[in-house]
């Protein structure tokens, strides 16, 4: 069910591949550049914005994914909540189990988790960021 957003993520790429002027790459034509070298050097640089923002907003929406297909196929998973996401843990313990302080717990972790994931991408965008002005410099 989950799949249904690869087309949103398709078209921001898309956009964002086709708005990478053509004479970067006749330049590196030019040049006598392969493949990986035009992908490396020009594609993924300029697409880089594009692709943090798909990333932050997969992990997002990765781990506070709706309950409805685990409920939908297993009711709730196999024993052990081999299937159940945070969110339906969540939601069980707080509305099924009345159990508030320990959904609350479970709530907390799962912001500290996004927004430390957030923080290393956000990070790692930044330090790859300045990599690359560095070696645009030199």
């Amino acid at each position: 069910m989950s799949l249904f957003t690869i087309g949103e993520g398709f078209v921001i790429l898309l956009v964002a591949r086709r708005a990478i002027p053509s004479a970067l790459y006749e330049l590196a034509a030019l040049e006598d550049a392969t493949w990986w070298d035009l992908f490396r050097r020009i594609t993924l640089p300029v697409m880089a914005p594009a692709l943090a923002l798909l990333f932050l907003r997969d992990l997002v929406l990765g781990l506070q994914t709706t309950f409805v297909p685990s409920l939908v196929v297993w009711d709730g998973g196999p024993p052990d909540y081999g299937t159940t996401y945070l969110g339906l843990f969540v939601y069980r313990n707080a509305f099924e189990h009345l159990r508030y302080g320990y959904a609350a717990a479970a709530t907390v972790a799962m912001l500290l988790l996004t927004a430390s994931g957030m923080v290393v991408q956000l990070w790692a965008i930044r330090r790859w960021g300045r990599r690359a002005v560095a070696t645009r410099r030199s």
